[in-house]
């Protein structure tokens, strides 16, 4: 007879068998099958990236350039939504309820990601990656080490190259004082007329006031202690 330790791993051994015969007799996907597969994911795929990276790229290839890059991710999801589709047509009768599972997991991630807000990801992420040398900057403008040095605007202060990623659309920041009060407007958006978005420090804590920064704020809510979000329209 045998022990118990032997026997487990009799036992043990015998699943694994049968499982690898199992999946050896299963039948392998086909040239259409994968082929779905890959963009089912790579619709999937490219859509979150984009969707997260999307203000960052607004950055680099401006607001007008960056919205285009949305038609090769919706031409990939629209030809994955076409042979997601089809795959059951052509291979119910061998493959059966398998021929819907990529339709069904590319419609569970769409309602998935109406259920995601990748702007709010996006910001929390870059307000924690930037935040020391957003700090570091509100020391330097305290102290009056930086000041603004932009000829056509009075409150711009143009940061030196390595603070300048804090702040995008120019690596510029707008200052506005009153008395001993400091605001520092930091952006995450800056349109081509009017609307902005960003980061506002408060020396005092408190929130900034529709009129601020020339804005008028539709969104305003408090980040931490003396950090806010804000974004105005025109």
């Amino acid at each position: 007879m045998l022990d118990r330790e032997n026997a487990a791993t009799f036992y043990r051994t015998l699943a694994v068998d049968y499982l690898l015969a199992h999946i050896r007799t299963m039948p392998q996907p086909d040239r259409l099958t994968k082929l779905t597969w890959r963009l089912v994911v790579l619709a999937v795929v490219s859509y979150c990236i984009l969707s997260f990276f999307f203000w960052s790229l607004v950055d680099v290839l401006t607001p007008f350039i960056a919205p285009l890059l949305w038609l090769p991710v919706l031409a990939v999801a629209l030809a994955a939504v076409v042979v997601a589709i089809v795959l059951p047509i052509r291979r119910w009768r061998t493959q059966r309820i398998r021929s819907l599972l990529p339709l069904g997991f590319f419609v569970a991630c769409f309602i998935a990601t109406r259920f995601i807000s990748f702007t709010e990801l996006w910001l929390a992420a870059n307000f924690r990656l930037r935040h020391t040398d957003r700090e570091n900057v509100v020391k330097r403008i305290a102290s009056g080490e930086l000041r603004p040095n932009v000829s056509h605007n009075a409150s711009l202060i143009a940061l030196p190259r390595k603070f300048a990623p804090v702040s995008l659309g120019g690596g510029e920041v707008d200052v506005q004082r009153d008395g001993d009060k400091l605001k520092i407007l930091f952006f995450t958006y800056r349109g081509v007329l009017d609307p902005f978005a960003g980061f506002v420090y408060t020396s005092d804590g408190s929130a900034p006031k529709d009129g601020d920064f020339n804005g008028e704020f539709f969104v305003n809510r408090k980040v931490e202690d003396r950090w806010y979000y804000v974004s105005a329209g025109p």
